[in-house]
C-alpha cells in the first residue's frame, strides 16, 4: 500500500468518525512538552478524541508522558481546531 493510500485511509477513518462541525478545523496545534494541558481548554460539545493507536497508519507517540491523541473541538470564540497531543515519529 502506498503512502498516499495509507494517508487516505487515515483521513477516511477520521472523517467518518467526526461530527460534521469538526471535519474542517481552521487551526492545528502540535502540543509538545508543556502544552498538553491546552487540550483541556477545548470546549466539550462537540469534541472528539482519538488515540494515535486507533487511527489507521498513524504514527505512535514516542515520548513518555505524552498522551498520544488527536483532539478535535472548538477553541475560544468557536474556532474549530485539532490538537496533536504528544509528539509522534
Amino acid at each position: 500500500m502506498s503512502s498516499f493510500d495509507r494517508a487516505n485511509e487515515a483521513v477516511s477513518f477520521l472523517t467518518k468518525s467526526l461530527p460534521e462541525g469538526l471535519r474542517k478545523p481552521q487551526v492545528a496545534i502540535v502540543c509538545g512538552s508543556g502544552l498538553g494541558g491546552l487540550a483541556e481548554t477545548v470546549q466539550s460539545e462537540p469534541r472528539a478524541e482519538f488515540d494515535y493507536t486507533s487511527i489507521p497508519h498513524f504514527p505512535r507517540s514516542t515520548v513518555a508522558g505524552h498522551a498520544g491523541k488527536l483532539v478535535f473541538g472548538f477553541l475560544g470564540q468557536k474556532i474549530p481546531a485539532v490538537l496533536m497531543v504528544g509528539r509522534a515519529q
